[in-house]
């Protein structure tokens, strides 16, 4: 089966993902769900109800590079022509730094991080190969910005996930291949609701905190990733946009 446009989605079972791969289903591309839980196929086939435009894999991004790039070269043989990649799987992590234990650091350092620059590699090489042009989305996070208490896993990853974007556009600028990032604020979004239920954060500061009072939904994330993996964003690489409701420029509390 041959499909045009593929964009690859990973950690689209729920949250911010979810509303991607919606999002760029509606925008004409042939959505590839990548996810390691099952729940992923029912994202396919909500997107599938007005027509074939998904499919999905479930994938472990905490598997080694090998795994990784033998499911995204199975892609682009099965669908076709891969045109964007979304790295946006993500865990919530937290809790005192001199308590995260070893195999919690492995693996949000393995799905966050390791598996972007593993699905990015894979993904440009194909296209490099084809002669084709495409855009990576990374979705970063403020997280990685500044010094977040008791997040130590979460935002290091997220703090290399943004220089990785900028090495990476940089790099691939002249080979067709575009590398962005966008960096939310608080979002209404699963890993949020899981935050606030380990009591690593509290709801109510957050929403007071930023100058718009209150979280993004999902889909005002995802009409930036729309807008840099159109035609419209081609003269934009190597950027970390911070979409916040203002968090980041306000200095006070």
């Amino acid at each position: 089966m041959s499909k045009n446009k593929v964009a690859i989605v990973t950690g689209a079972a729920q949250g911010m993902g979810e509303v991607f791969a919606h999002r760029l289903a509606n925008d004409g591309f042939y959505v590839v769900a990548l996810d390691i839980k099952d729940s992923v196929s029912e994202i396919s086939d909500a997107i599938n109800i007005n027509g074939e435009r998904s499919s999905y894999k479930i994938l472990d991004l905490s598997g080694n590079f090998q795994t990784i790039d033998k499911s995204i070269k199975d892609i682009a043989k099965e669908y076709g022509d891969l045109e964007v990649l979304i790295n946006n799987a993500g865990l919530a992590t937290g809790g005192p730094s001199e308590d995260v234990l070893d195999k919690d650091w492995i693996l949000g350092r393995s799905v966050m991080l390791d598996a972007v620059f593993y699905t990015s590699k894979s993904f440009a090489k194909i296209l490099l190969k084809n002669k084709k042009t495409g855009a990576i989305v990374n979705i970063g996070s403020i997280t990685g910005m500044s010094g977040w208490s008791q997040r130590i896993t979460y935002g290091v990853a997220k703090s290399g996930v943004i220089q990785l974007t900028k090495i990476l556009g940089v790099e691939w600028a002249t080979k067709g291949i575009r590398v962005n990032a966008i960096s939310p604020g608080q979002v209404e979004t699963p890993i949020n609701e899981e935050v606030f239920r380990k009591g690593l954060a509290d709801r109510k500061t957050f929403t007071n905190r930023a100058p718009l009072k209150r979280f993004a939904d999902p889909a005002e994330i995802a009409h930036f990733v729309s807008f840099l993996c159109s035609k419209d964003a081609s003269y934009i690489t190597g950027q970390n946009f911070v979409v916040d409701g203002g968090w980041n420029v306000w200095g006070q509390m």
